[in-house]
């Protein structure tokens, strides 16, 4: 059974991803590790049939396995960055995202697959175009 793993209330859990490809970086939320059971290390699995990854706990060794930062439930202003130029390139090209978009988007925790599912349709991304078309960042 899967349950949404966001919520507007604050007592539930709300994961969100950062998607910037400008800068070939994810931004995984504290949430997203919470319902994941507080990992030491997660991988990032593509799921080509159904526009969609998910975000697993797995060991060190793993392939595309990314360790957690330490400090990411005691320092208020650590975040989980994930920076991969072949995975960012790899999502930008299958499923055609606008690389001059930040991309925020919402997951799916699965208890049968102890993963979130985070989903790449249209009703599932919020956009934000933070690049002029000359290239230049916009101040905001």
């Amino acid at each position: 059974m899967s349950r949404p793993a966001y919520s507007s209330k604050a007592n539930e859990l709300s994961p969100y991803i950062l998607i910037q490809p400008y800068r070939c970086s994810l931004t995984i939320g504290k949430d997203i590790i919470k319902s994941l059971g507080y990992p030491k290390h997660v991988c990032l699995r593509i799921n080509e049939s159904n526009r969609s990854f998910a975000i697993i706990p797995c060991e060190a060794n793993d392939v595309m396995s990314f360790k957690i930062p330490e400090k990411l439930f005691t320092d208020s202003k650590c975040v989980f960055r994930i920076n991969s130029k072949s995975f960012l390139i790899s999502l930008v090209l299958k499923y055609n995202l606008d690389p001059t978009f930040v991309y925020s988007c919402k997951g799916i925790y699965s208890k049968k697959l102890n993963a979130v599912i985070v989903s790449l349709d249209e009703s599932n991304l919020e956009k934000y175009n933070i690049i002029e078309p000359q290239g230049q960042i916009k101040n905001d």
